[in-house]
């Protein structure tokens, strides 16, 4: 019997991400939206070069929120 392959993706956050400066100031909600723009830009596959269309945001997350998230300045996932 062979091994079924896994073909999900994943990201990979190191346990001291939620004390990183840039990310500490951040509200719970977006903080949550944080991580789940880096996730949705995973499953992206490279194709959105992490960028996040605004319509696309504008679905996932409240305007205040996109607003706060947007506001960390990092390599990672950011509304375009």
């Amino acid at each position: 019997m062979s091994a079924k392959f896994d073909n999900r993706t994943f990201v990979r956050i190191d346990d001291g991400y939620p004390e990183n400066p840039k990310v500490m100031p951040l509200s719970d909600a977006a903080f949550r939206a944080h991580i789940e723009a880096i996730c949705w830009s995973s499953r992206q596959d490279g194709r959105t070069n992490g960028r996040i269309p605004k319509a696309v945001a504008a679905r996932m997350w409240r305007p205040k929120v996109i607003a706060q998230r947007s506001s960390v300045e990092s390599a990672e996932p950011s509304a375009a």
